[in-house]
């Protein structure tokens, strides 16, 4: 409940935030923030995200261990903001986009911050202890939503983006260091790290290649075809995020420890896996499928009519959030066993076909960006499956029941919902909020109906799963 209340609750102030701000911002403005992201994000991720699951997947974290990870994580970090503040003035002679070193050089200092809270972090989410993880997500956007809208409103143009993401993370740090009972000592023993040096650096090379490959599109865009095309293309990427949110996100940080607490018994990891990949693509399937149906509504009406060029790329985007929802669950099953390696090679794929492809589909236009995302994703599917049924013996027949139910539910509730609101409009007059609202409403009823038509059981199991949790 509260990895899901984390995840939802932090990124509907998040969507919230970029509502109100991208009405003072311009799409170029946008774009230029979302070039400076790329480096920012995927350095940070790949760091915290192999330190954070090797503290995790270790049986026992000692103090002794702990402080030798502390002062790895500072040196790794300073030798960050070294490398980003070079990046930063490099961009400034190969890019033509205003600002763009000034707003990545700024966007390294929050690196202090996530130094200092990733051992703390790690800490609750091995103790299952997801509330306080949840009230720190929470107070984030909350504070930096807030700092973010102010300067937006006063003017700040693209740094109003910035401000929001170093007071945000500022209001973190303050809430996470008054909890924890870990405390930092200068001490240091290679060896205790070695043993789980090997996990680790499969980690970092699969965050590091996940975080560029779900960010190579927007730099072969930004890069190719300037700020404003970036703009529109980041708008559809962040509405997408938004829904990956709800539907990835939270199993992550919930079914993460839950299967590293039964890695040792396959019968029941495999139960486990079955039941989280239906919720996981039931979910996928009702988000992405509806976002296909309200894309234009949606964007018009949130955004503006200066975004309308968005909406088909979103459109195509979701196609590819659909795929990617398809095969995380297997990827984290690979993690949780120790088998980091398999998964690097899961994401290794589909990156190296963008990096071969992305290049030529960009200059072609936006739609074959979205078009070349879907392809690989597609190609990376069956060695998803090899190596999950190789390490698990989970078959073909499961590893494609979740996923064909919930695909054949989203696509049949789209197409009858898309049939009779087009019948509804044709007799009433409304605006984009109540085509929304009435969208929303025969879009979620004609779901249920097909789900309950065709997996019953699931319905009531996790019904029942989620009144025993609560």
């Amino acid at each position: 409940m509260w990895a899901l209340l984390e995840s939802s609750g932090g990124e509907v102030l998040t969507l919230f935030t970029f509502i109100v701000v991208t009405r003072f911002l311009t799409p170029e403005e946008i774009g230029v923030y979302a070039f400076a992201n790329i480096f920012y994000v995927t350095l940070r991720v790949v760091v915290s995200g192999a330190f954070i699951d090797t503290l995790v997947q270790k049986d026992e974290l000692d103090n002794s261990f702990l402080n030798t990870a502390f002062l790895c994580l500072i040196c790794i970090f300073s030798v960050l903001f070294i490398f980003v503040f070079l990046i930063g003035i490099l961009l400034k002679f190969f890019f033509v986009m205003p600002n763009i070193s000034c707003v990545l050089v700024l966007l390294s200092l929050n690196f202090v911050f996530i130094c200092l809270n990733i051992i703390p972090e790690s800490l609750f989410l091995k103790s299952l202890d997801f509330r306080k993880l949840a009230v720190k997500k929470l107070g984030e956007q909350f504070f930096g939503g807030f700092v973010g809208i102010v300067c937006a409103i006063s003017g700040f143009g693209v740094f109003s983006l910035v401000a929001q993401v170093f007071a945000g993370n500022c209001a973190g740090f303050l809430y996470i260091q008054r909890f924890t009972n870990y405390k930092p000592r200068i001490s240091f023993d290679y060896k205790l790290f070695l043993p789980t040096l090997f996990f680790f650096r499969n980690r970092a090379a699969s965050y590091a290649l996940s975080g560029f490959s779900q960010r190579i599109d927007l730099f072969f865009v930004g890069s190719l075809l300037g700020p404003l095309y970036l703009g529109y293309y980041a708008l559809a990427s962040r509405i997408c995020a938004f829904v990956s949110v709800f539907t990835n996100l939270a199993f992550v940080r919930y079914a993460y420890p839950v299967f590293i607490a039964n890695k040792n018994s396959i019968a029941k990891m495999r139960e486990l896996y079955l039941f989280y990949a239906q919720c996981a693509t039931t979910l996928g399937a009702f988000g992405f499928f509806g976002l296909i149906f309200l894309s234009k509504p949606i964007v018009l009406l949130f955004f503006g009519q200066q975004w309308s060029a968005s909406i088909r790329i979103l459109k195509l985007l979701s196609i590819a959030g659909l795929l990617t929802n398809s095969i995380f669950v297997p990827c984290i099953l690979l993690r949780s066993i120790g088998k980091a390696n398999l998964e690097f090679r899961c994401i290794l794929i589909p990156f190296v076909l963008n990096i071969i492809v992305l290049g030529k589909s960009t200059s072609l236009g936006l739609i074959f960006v979205a078009l070349t995302l879907i392809s690989s994703l597609l190609i990376s599917l069956p060695f998803v499956f090899c190596y999950t049924h190789k390490e698990t013996e989970i078959g073909l027949y499961e590893f494609i029941k979740p996923v064909f139910i919930s695909w054949v539910c989203g696509f049949l509730s789209f197409t009858l919902s898309h049939i009779l609101l087009f019948f509804v409009l044709q007799y009433l007059n409304i605006g984009l909020s109540l085509q929304i609202v009435y969208g929303i409403c025969l879009y979620s009823l004609t779901f249920l109906f097909f789900l309950f038509v065709l997996n019953r059981k699931f319905i009531f199991r996790f019904f029942n799963s989620f009144l025993n949790y609560i």
